[in-house]
């Protein structure tokens, strides 16, 4: 399956990948809340999204996953699910699956103070996404990969400070420099004999 999170997908080489499955980070039917969501799709409008979902059913003629973390109090209201549903009836039913993804806990999440959904929100997301013909599904998260931030349902970036006296190995650190030396050192001496031979030559 070929995951989208840049956008290349008008650059994809159907040929060399006709077997390709795209799956779609969406996580919100409207641009403005996507932002705030997935702060790097601001190059990538959700209507441009559709566009190129449209392309891509186009040349392959194979279904798309619509993948949807679902927010307790951020993304699950009644109104956005109307808005998702009306976006993707457009489709053909067979194209397009709608996975809702329950928001797994990350210290970022915490720090904008996101919810879990519960399993009636979850429930009625699912229930209105089928009333437009769709398939929807509810993926149910694990604990697995929680403790590096990798489990279903967590939206996350971190940034890691590498300290190279304390993080990096120091000694490896100080036979790359030596490794250099030695090579530059190789260089200076395979010219110079270069060079004398030259001479000898002549």
């Amino acid at each position: 399956m070929f995951t989208l999170f840049n956008f290349y997908i008008f650059n994809i080489n159907y040929f060399k990948f006709p077997e390709v499955n795209l799956a779609l980070s969406l996580h919100s039917p409207t641009q403005k809340l996507r932002i705030q969501i997935v702060p790097k799709s601001k190059s990538y409008s959700v209507g441009k999204l559709i566009k190129a979902l449209h392309y891509h059913i186009f040349k392959t003629n194979r279904k798309v996953f619509i993948e949807y973390i679902c927010i307790g109090n951020i993304n699950c209201s009644m109104e956005l699910q109307h808005k998702l549903g009306i976006i993707f009836q457009r489709f053909k039913r067979e194209k397009i699956l709608i996975n809702l993804i329950p928001y797994n806990f990350t210290s970022i999440g915490e720090k904008y103070k996101f919810e879990k959904p519960n399993n009636a929100q979850l429930k009625q997301f699912k229930k209105t996404i089928i009333s437009y013909k769709l398939f929807c599904s509810i993926r149910r998260s694990t604990i697995s990969g929680q403790d590096i931030k990798g489990a279903c349902g967590q939206l996350i970036v971190q940034k890691k400070k590498r300290n190279f006296n304390r993080e990096i190995n120091f000694q490896g650190f100080s036979l790359s420099i030596i490794g250099g030396i030695a090579f530059i050192f190789g260089i200076y001496t395979f010219w110079n004999l270069n060079v004398v031979s030259y001479h000898r030559n002549c």
